[in-house]
């Protein structure tokens, strides 16, 4: 929204400036993070959860374990997408678990999520 403000100018001058106020926060507007060494399985999470989750969602990606790290924080939802530095999903959701215990972190495999397999967290 932009509203019209009056300017520290000389005095008797009517200059105006425009302030532009930022955006009001949306609420989720975090990122999900969609992780994993392999950028097609990242690609193919992220296509199948953009097509669930609508338009609106923000993604992030990262493809090292300490990539993970620095953006977790700042993420609604963490996505493994398979390993990372040659450890197993399961083993980084623990890990990320304990780090942040309030951050939601589920593995999915898109291959296995095409013949029947699902979500794990």
């Amino acid at each position: 929204m932009t509203s019209i403000a009056p300017t520290e100018a000389e005095p008797g001058s009517p200059t105006l400036r425009f302030v532009s106020e930022p955006p009001a926060e949306r609420e989720g507007a975090s990122p999900i993070l969609i992780a994993g060494r392999d950028r097609v399985s990242r690609a193919e999470v992220l296509d199948s959860l953009a097509e669930t989750m609508g338009p609106d969602a923000a993604f992030e990606e990262a493809e090292t374990f300490s990539g993970v790290l620095l953006k977790a924080p700042a993420s609604r939802l963490v996505v493994l997408a398979g390993e990372l530095d040659g450890v197993p999903p399961e083993s980084l959701r623990d890990r990320l678990a304990r780090r942040h215990p309030d951050l939601p972190v589920a593995t999915l495999d898109a291959r296995a999520q095409r013949t029947g397999a699902g979500i794990r967290s």
